[in-house]
């Protein structure tokens, strides 16, 4: 038997089915039931990522090199980000911190710190090289979908991006790209998709699974042919295989609040799964702070955020110079 706590997404929409007393009604299909447990996903990510510090999620850190520029995208979950592994780096959604190398050795970075943007001509002079002191007059705001740094930074500096990834798809829905009148489906994008996800929407009848991928046209071939002629065509994918860390049964949330969905589409009364979720959402906030009872958060020493031992040596003080 597995000890992991991932739930399946075949699982998941069973039991919401069962939950909201639909497992042999289909007026919700099940791409649309995929769509109610991705939403509610969300909603249950975005309260262990409000659970400050205690970092349920967590990417590998992305690395970058400064060029002649101020602005600095967030890695959006396509290659053209690679992580510290050299593979894809995750989407981001949240900021943790950013590093400053400098020096080669593993210990070799320092903490950026964050300025407001009201501060942007604060530290408006030349970057200043860092030392092994750990000098820096660097600083950094987010701004749009990346960050922003201030002075100019010296060309070639490197940075290290660390994050909370946006939570990994359960299911796309992507419009084909040409008519959809036959089993090829003309994409913009293929990643994420896999042969043999299920397939369902505009056109094609359930069961219709993905026989074939084509990464260099972006083209699939589905095992079923559309059942007509559509110009433009929405159709959702998906691996019931694909899972879903409960961490502790919090999954529960995700079927009651799913359950709940499939409920007011049906126009039927839902009180009773709205306190379940309710009684839910309070056990989740109120244990995923404790993830640490061993040790109690503490306040954290911003200004001298580099510095260590009494005396402040080890550089990056509260005025980037040094720590003193």
């Amino acid at each position: 038997m597995s000890n992991s706590s991932d739930v399946s997404l075949g699982a998941l929409r069973l039991q919401a089915r069962f939950r909201s007393d639909m497992q042999n009604n289909f007026a919700v299909s099940d791409a649309e039931f995929n769509s109610y447990i991705s939403n509610s996903r969300k909603e249950l990510f975005d309260l262990l990522v409000g659970a400050y510090g205690n970092n349920y999620y967590w990417a590998t850190f992305y690395q970058f090199q400064t060029t002649n520029d101020q602005y600095y995208p967030f890695p959006d979950g396509t290659s053209n980000y690679q992580n510290a592994n050299g593979s894809t780096a995750e989407k981001y959604y949240k900021m943790l911190g950013l590093d400053l190398q400098y020096s080669g050795s593993p210990s070799g970075w320092i903490s950026i710190q964050r300025i407001e943007l009201i501060e942007r001509n604060k530290y408006a002079y030349p970057n200043t090289a860092t030392s092994f002191l750990g000098y820096t007059n660097l600083k950094y705001t987010p701004i749009k979908d990346g960050i922003w740094i201030t002075p100019l930074p010296t060309t070639g500096q490197v940075m290290r991006l660390w994050y909370i990834p946006t939570p990994p798809a359960l299911q796309f829905i992507l419009n084909s790209g040409l008519t959809l009148e036959s089993n090829i489906v003309q994409l913009t994008d293929v990643t994420g998709l896999a042969v043999g996800m299920n397939v369902y929407g505009t056109g094609v009848t359930n069961g219709t699974t993905i026989l074939s991928i084509d990464s260099n046209t972006n083209q699939l071939t589905i095992s079923s042919t559309a059942l007509g002629t559509y110009p433009t065509a929405t159709l959702s994918y998906w691996s019931d295989a694909t899972t879903v860390d409960g961490i502790a049964g919090w999954e529960e949330f995700i079927i009651i609040d799913a359950a709940i969905k499939s409920k007011i589409k049906q126009e039927e009364d839902f009180s009773g799964l709205y306190q379940q979720k309710m009684d839910m959402k309070a056990r989740i906030e109120s244990m995923a702070e404790g993830r640490d009872i061993g040790q109690a958060m503490h306040v954290s020493d911003a200004l001298g955020i580099n510095a260590y031992g009494a005396n402040g040596f080890g550089g990056g003080g509260f005025d980037g110079l040094g720590g003193w």
